[in-house]
């Protein structure tokens, strides 16, 4: 899979780059949105992961949220993840506004959960992303809750038994 990253560079970018990879994807990252606009329109993504305002925090910037738009349009299959710790769109517009969009992540999201959710959306490939009534910008039709509340759990009992063993070793 083609996969692009819009992200200002950071550790957190480097091993998400890095770990999708490693997974045999053909990966590319860049932090500028004037480069990957030129870039989806010539060879569009399978997935774009991208930051709200991947140039700098302030509102009025570039938004990645242009780029997707011009990544589906010549895509119409592509997976959009979007990381954001605004709350600019917070009732939900973002999934009515890019019928890419499959999650909105807190940023800098941990690298194991967007791994998993964006083999989760490869893997199943599309559906039709709707707003939850029980949370502003999760999606009811991907069971983002249900893949994420499973990626949680697994590592809380993970750390929950290694905190355990550093007792009992005390």
């Amino acid at each position: 899979m083609k996969i692009l990253i819009l992200e200002r560079e950071d550790e957190e970018v480097l091993a998400v780059h890095d770990r999708f990879k490693s997974l045999g994807h053909d990966v590319q990252h860049m932090q500028r949105v004037d480069r990957a606009m030129n870039l989806v329109r010539v060879d569009p993504p399978d997935l774009l992961v991208t930051a709200l305002f991947p140039e700098g925090d302030q509102i009025g910037g570039e938004s990645g949220l242009s780029v997707a738009m011009a990544a589906q349009f010549h895509n119409p299959a592509l997976v959009t993840i979007l990381l954001s710790d605004s709350l600019i769109f917070s009732q939900g517009e973002l999934f009515s506004m890019l019928g890419s969009l499959r999650c909105v992540m807190r940023r800098p999201a941990p690298v194991d959960d967007l791994i998993e959710i964006a083999n989760h959306f490869l893997e199943h490939g599309p559906v039709n992303c709707a707003p939850s009534a029980n949370g502003p910008d999760i999606c009811a039709s991907c069971l983002l809750t249900d893949i994420c509340s499973r990626a949680a759990r697994a590592r809380s009992v993970s750390a929950d038994q290694d905190n355990g063993r550093r007792s009992d070793a005390a």
